[in-house]
């Protein structure tokens, strides 16, 4: 797209990147502010696929935990802080809570300064609005994979999990063992269609 959000990888223009993501972060909010508020709301990055059937479940499963301000995504770890990781789905409260805190506070009001993930998750939910994501087994972005274990099921590890047991290697174990699931054509027949939401790169 146009909106530059994408340049908060790599070379491009981070600034500009990080404004984008502001901006389109508050106009999805802004229309809930006067209008109907649906039991859910999913915000989702553009390589992110949702099997719709299963994430119903998913959040009709988890909300009991975490209701009525349910915040459910990949959750993970940045300097042991959380945060949501490919999007979030985000429960009706929470919405209408939000919207409400964007319409009365700017950014800098609130010490949300850089990204839509980590630093959102860290100033203005957890700071401004006590809320904590939390992790669905069913939900796979790019910094997750699934491996299958002595009973056939499939299970759901993480980049971060990884880093805690082989530090400065994790990331090279993380490519490898994610690929290998790639390439691994019966798990993921079985695994795509049984999961929530995943990276597009699993459907390759």
């Amino acid at each position: 797209g146009t909106d530059k959000q994408g340049e908060c990888k790599g070379r491009g223009d981070k600034k500009a990147a990080i404004a984008a993501q502001h901006l389109k972060t508050r106009a999805v909010l802004d229309s809930y502010l006067t209008g109907p508020i649906p039991d859910w709301v999913c915000y989702l990055d553009d390589d992110m696929s949702v099997n719709v059937a299963v994430l119903k479940e998913d959040l009709l499963e988890l909300s009991p935990s975490c209701s009525p301000d349910c915040l459910i995504a990949h959750g993970e770890l940045f300097e042991e802080k959380p945060y949501t990781v490919g999007g979030y789905c985000m429960q009706s409260n929470l919405v209408k809570r939000l919207a409400t805190l964007f319409s009365t506070k700017t950014d800098a009001e609130l010490g949300w300064t850089q990204t839509d993930d980590v630093d959102f998750n860290r100033r203005v939910m957890q700071d401004a609005l006590g809320v904590t994501v939390t992790n669905s087994e069913r939900w796979y972005s790019e910094f997750a994979f699934p491996e299958v274990d002595e009973y056939g099921d499939f299970h759901k590890h993480s980049f971060h999990e990884l880093s805690s047991m082989y530090g400065a290697k994790a990331w090279d174990n993380f490519s490898e063992r994610k690929k290998a699931a790639q390439n691994d054509v019966e798990l993921m027949a079985r695994f795509v269609p049984n999961v929530a939401v995943y990276h597009m790169g699993y459907e390759k």
